[in-house]
């Protein structure tokens, strides 16, 4: 399919490679996307992506400053991209499609709380995003506000179950509080899409009052 970007600015051709600025907007298939600049090579289908990208997909909306998508392959390698599958949110300094069904996300958050300033956030060293499957985070700290509860060197959500779930709270006893119930393979060194087996864990994490 003949894709040209168009734009309220300037569009042009520069060595064969369509060129858009101001407002871009792209469409190809089912895909849309929006941008402040673009760059369009027809040879190999990739586009350079930059400023207050919005990538509207079938199942997310992506968004982020800078990206370089592939229109054919859906591949895409990203700086500051954010998005969401319920009931996650997700940030990533770098970010990673390998495809529509899977993602792969380094020094990033992500938490269940829709807000700009969550009151709690896992902070992983590396995220693998099954869209619709499953989320597996490693080398994880999780975090109420700003302050670091617990680290987990793995985690394992199943996306088609309640893989993890935080309630914070407040306690007479405890003061303030947050219950973490997770669950996870018995297997940790293979996690299958869908495990038959897990097992299931509360812990409670508890600041006294000062």
């Amino acid at each position: 399919n003949r894709v040209f970007p168009s734009a309220d600015g300037n569009t042009r051709f520069d060595q064969g490679v369509a060129i858009a600025e101001d407002n871009v907007q792209i469409h190809y298939g089912d895909y849309s996307i929006f941008c402040d600049y673009a760059e369009y090579n027809p040879d190999t289908r990739d586009v350079l992506l930059s400023g207050n990208i919005r990538v509207y997909t079938p199942d997310q909306v992506l968004t982020g400053q800078r990206a370089l998508f592939n229109l054919e392959s859906k591949q895409m390698r990203a700086l500051e991209f954010s998005g969401s599958e319920y009931p996650f949110y997700f940030h990533a300094l770098n970010f990673r499609a390998i495809s529509p069904k899977e993602f792969r996300i380094r020094d990033g958050s992500m938490t269940t709380h829709d807000s700009s300033q969550p009151d709690f956030h896992v902070r992983p060293r590396s995220i693998r995003f099954y869209p619709g499957d499953r989320v597996v985070m490693t080398n994880t700290t999780l975090y109420v506000g700003q302050t670091p509860i617990m680290w987990f060197p793995y985690l394992y959500a199943d996306l088609n179950r309640s893989g993890f779930q935080f309630l914070p709270g407040y306690d007479s006893r405890w003061g303030a509080y947050l219950l973490l119930s997770y669950s996870f393979p018995s297997s940790l060194t293979s996690p299958a899409p869908a495990p038959k087996t897990t097992s299931n864990q509360d812990s409670s994490c508890c600041q006294g009052k000062s």
